[in-house]
């Protein structure tokens, strides 16, 4: 074998290149028996080390690079070919290190900075890649290498400005420079300069014939940026005439027609890509899309099913195959895809905003919270977690949270209907009709069709006495769903608010058919019966109210007055213990059990009033019986207190001052019960007034 130390200066020299003519052990054992005879030679390390970058042993490689160095700190060659070495190795800083002692030693400066430049490019640093590419063109104004790779740097951080710079210098010095042409049409179409693009991508495949698929492939590009898919789709039919079974070519295509809305021909080209490289996930991705909007869920499935098992660590298939769950109402399927997608991805917002949405579907109210407060987390900014999780807390009962929550979603959406419309019902719930009605009001501005706020504004307006507006709103609603019993029954207690029971026997009892198990109705109903003086249908609504539903408080209070009217104490004071039973806070079942005890435990009767004021601090009635109470136990300090408080809530009610008159005649207090009579007279009262004067 022939030694000599220009051989390993050049990876690819002769010398090498002979060498592997011979079996890789023959050679191998060769250079062993020449370091053998002399361990401090230089020469057979860097063969040997050369022999052993050219079969792929690279760690070998830099061994014997070593032991050369090691043995001469000035074989330079040694140097440059650790380099290399630690480069294919994946070690670029190291490679790095080796070109940066060659550049200080002043050897070989230009070759070591171009090649420190690439290793640079390889760690994503890229300022420092320039700065070399730059001093390589100072030291050789010639190289259009140089030139076209400081380019590449320039159009890869995005300076596309230098980068066309760059490539016109490259294309100066070497005028067929095909990929100069091509770098350079790519760098124009990102400045929107379609036509110089396409005339330097005809230019590159001029001057490299296989490049013409390229060409037409990057104006085909250039079309797509622009919008013009009909031009895009006849280049990519070009670049697909030459090169047909190129799957990018097919699945670009594939893109064009899709955007273009000529899916059936997408659909096409997307199963011909799978056809030539069934390891292509973006394809089985957008034929699964297809597969969906044709609503072949199943399909979907398979297809977004082979990009989880092509790509198991992404977690935009399990998204997607999680979506088509949903449409097939297979739940725990869709859980699982939402649960594997957010073990692959914790923070992606749409698995766990989908995995809450199914939860709050199946009612585990708080499983979902949770699910769309990590979605929160994720995008603090998404007003469709912050309603969904408003709506999943109003659900569970909440409301306070739930109108924190949908009013952070309005905030960030201001015109979002269904929050206006979300965030009335939680207020309904919370017992603030007034807000509600403002809210169900600005969901119909926005959308004057929406049956839901028609139906809740008239619950609403229920609550706030305002009876003939609920009227309209449910009657408008009905007009549009006449099958809905809610509906009929908020009408009904409208109707039971403005005294007109016929009416509202009318409404519940459609209710009652369109929902036989309608407890609340036939409750509402029995009360409009009871208001006729027809106790006995009363009694019977009432009672199978207490049937289908027997923790309805407002049931057992209402026949317990049916009782009482029918002087069945005993029946009535049964029936108000259940309702309080079932709902302590239930003040109507207080104050009329102290009717029903009136004439028999005075004092159990006054107790009764006092828990009623308690519970409704504001209904002037229970004031006035509760003093009426108190007169018979000859408490009129205490009755006039009462009466005072009656008079305060309802200033212009008559008989209020009346009873208070009798209370100070009672209490031998004549002036002011004198001025009682008066104020009752003025009130339109004057029966009192007559008689006092008489005496």
């Amino acid at each position: 074998m022939r030694t000599c130390l220009a051989c390993a200066i050049v990876i690819a020299s002769v010398c090498v290149a002979e060498d592997l003519a011979i079996q890789p052990e023959g050679a191998l054992k060769q250079y062993a028996d020449r370091i053998a005879a002399n361990q401090k030679a230089v020469a057979p390390f860097i063969e040997r080390a050369l022999f052993y970058l050219q079969i792929g042993e690279n760690k070998k490689a830099i061994v014997d690079f070593t032991f050369a160095i090691m043995n001469d700190k000035n074989a330079y060659a040694a140097y440059g070919g650790r380099a290399t070495a630690y480069s294919m190795d994946g070690k670029h800083e190291k490679a790095i290190g080796d070109l940066t002692l060659l550049i200080n030693l002043g050897r070989q400066v230009a070759d070591s900075r171009m090649t420190r430049a690439n290793e640079h490019v390889a760690l994503q640093e890229y300022a420092k890649a320039i700065a070399d590419f730059t001093e390589v063109i100072k030291l050789r104004p010639k190289s259009h290498q140089a030139y076209l790779s400081r380019g590449n740097v320039h159009l890869n951080i995005g300076a596309t400005r230098e980068a066309i710079a760059d490539y016109s210098a490259a294309i100066k010095l070497k005028a067929d420079l095909s990929e100069a042409y091509f770098k350079r049409g790519l760098a124009l179409g990102r400045l929107g300069d379609a036509s110089e693009a396409i005339a330097d991508y005809t230019s590159g495949a001029r001057y490299d014939a296989s490049g013409e698929a390229l060409a037409h492939l990057f104006h085909a590009n250039v079309n797509v940026k622009t919008g013009d898919y009909a031009r895009a789709i006849e280049d990519y039919n070009q670049a697909s005439a030459i090169e047909p079974n190129n799957s990018l070519i097919l699945f670009l295509r594939a893109s064009a027609y899709q955007r273009q809305g000529d899916a059936d021909k997408a659909f096409e080209d997307y199963s011909r890509t799978i056809e030539v490289d069934p390891n292509h996930i973006a394809a089985y991705a957008a034929r699964g899309q297809i597969y969906s909007e044709r609503g072949e869920r199943q399909k979907a499935v398979a297809d977004f099913t082979a990009t989880i098992k092509l790509d198991p660590k992404s977690a935009n298939g399990y998204l997607a195959r999680a979506g088509e769950y949903v449409a097939l109402k297979d739940r725990s399927s869709a859980i699982a895809d939402y649960a594997a997608a957010i073990d692959v991805s914790p923070n992606s917002r749409e698995a766990h905003f989908g995995r809450g949405a199914i939860r709050s579907e199946s009612k585990n109210f708080p499983a979902a919270i949770a699910d769309f407060t990590q979605a929160i987390a994720v995008a603090p900014n998404d007003q469709k977690s912050y309603f969904e999780r408003g709506v999943a807390y109003s659900k569970s009962g909440d409301q306070k949270k739930a109108i924190a929550d949908l009013t952070r979603a309005i905030r960030l959406s201001p015109n979002y209907t269904e929050a206006y419309g979300a965030r009335a019902d939680a207020y309904l719930k919370n017992g603030e009709a007034r807000n509600a009605i403002a809210d169900y009001t600005r969901a119909l501005r926005a959308n004057e069709t929406l049956a839901e706020a028609y139906g809740g504004r008239g619950f609403a307006y229920n609550r706030v006495g305002e009876y003939q507006k609920a009227v309209a709103d449910f009657t408008q609603v009905l007009q549009g769903d006449s099958k809905n019993a809610e509906y009929y029954f908020g009408r009904g207690e409208a109707y039971n608010g403005l005294k007109n029971y016929r009416l509202a026997i009318v409404d519940l009892s459609q209710a009652i058919r369109l929902n036989p198990k309608y407890a609340a109705a036939f409750s509402a109903r029995g009360l409009s019966s009871g208001e006729l003086k027809d106790y006995s249908k009363a009694f019977a609504d009432f009672t199978q109210a207490i049937k289908i539903d027997p923790s309805l408080a407002e049931a057992y209070g209402a026949r317990g007055l049916i009782y009482l009217r029918q002087n069945n104490r005993n029946g009535a004071i049964a029936d108000f213990n259940r309702a309080i039973k079932l709902n302590p806070k239930y003040a109507p079942a207080f104050a009329n059990r102290a009717d029903a005890l009136l004439s028999t435990d005075l004092k159990r009767a006054v107790a009764d009033y006092t828990q009623a004021v308690k519970l409704d601090p504001n209904n002037h009635q229970i004031y006035v019986k509760r003093a009426a109470a108190y007169n018979r136990q000859r408490a009129y300090a205490q009755a006039i207190g009462d009466l005072n408080k009656a008079a305060l809530l309802d200033k212009s009610n008559a008989a209020i001052y009346v009873d208070r008159a009798k209370t100070y005649s009672l209490a031998k207090d004549g002036r002011s019960a004198l001025r009682d009579a008066r104020t009752a007279c003025e009130l339109g009262d004057c029966a009192l007034i007559r008689q006092l004067e008489r005496r």
